[in-house]
């Protein structure tokens, strides 16, 4: 409540953000629902908070919702590997193996140790060689190239944490957009899983 009444306007997004992390910590997802859609009622270009709603859109079933939420992330923060990975598992498990493809190679590029996306990658290269050899050598509809190594780009950025996951399936944003430099940062509380991919 503090933090509420003492928040600006510039901080109010970012404030409701961070309640909804919190929220998604301890398990009240109602909570972080209301959270992130009170950050972009605030802040309409909070790209973070579009990656996790479509996060919490997923669980409840909102295919095109979830979609729309990771795409509207993906146009706001090219530089955020969480929604085009996302938008990449989703297209993956929805059979659109095309744009699952470009989605991954763009979250590469956004994070190119990204593992998950890697094993993406591998998972559509393996389904192009099977139906390669189903149709005796010929391509599928869409054409995969090699799955790309690893690209190590010369500045240097903060590892977004990985470890903890949820039966979601997906990535949650990690990184928040700082309007003044030493804002104070709330710990994520937790990371999505790969259950949509069967990973789990």
């Amino acid at each position: 409540e503090k933090a509420l009444g003492m928040a600006g306007d510039a901080a109010m997004a970012d404030v409701w953000y961070n309640i909804a992390q919190v929220a998604i910590g301890i398990g009240d997802l109602g909570l972080a629902y209301q959270g992130f859609k009170i950050a972009i009622s605030v802040d309409s270009n909070h790209a973070e908070a579009y990656a996790n709603l479509g996060v919490l859109e997923l669980r409840k079933g909102n295919i095109d919702a979830a979609r729309s939420n990771f795409s509207t992330a993906q146009e706001l923060a090219p530089h955020m590997f969480e929604p085009f990975f996302n938008g990449a598992l989703l297209a993956f498990k929805l059979g659109d193996f095309q744009e699952a493809y470009t989605l991954a190679n763009k979250a590469l590029e956004a994070f190119p140790d990204h593992h998950d996306s890697h094993e993406l990658l591998k998972q559509l290269q393996t389904w192009g060689d099977e139906v390669r050899k189903e149709n005796g050598g010929q391509e599928p509809l869409i054409w995969l190239d090699k799955v790309p190594a690893p690209a190590h780009r010369p500045r240097r950025r903060r590892p977004l944490a990985d470890a903890a996951r949820s039966p979601a399936g997906v990535h949650q944003s990690d990184e928040h957009r700082r309007r003044s430099e030493g804002a104070p940062r709330l710990p994520l509380g937790l990371q999505v899983a790969r259950r949509l991919a069967g990973q789990d």
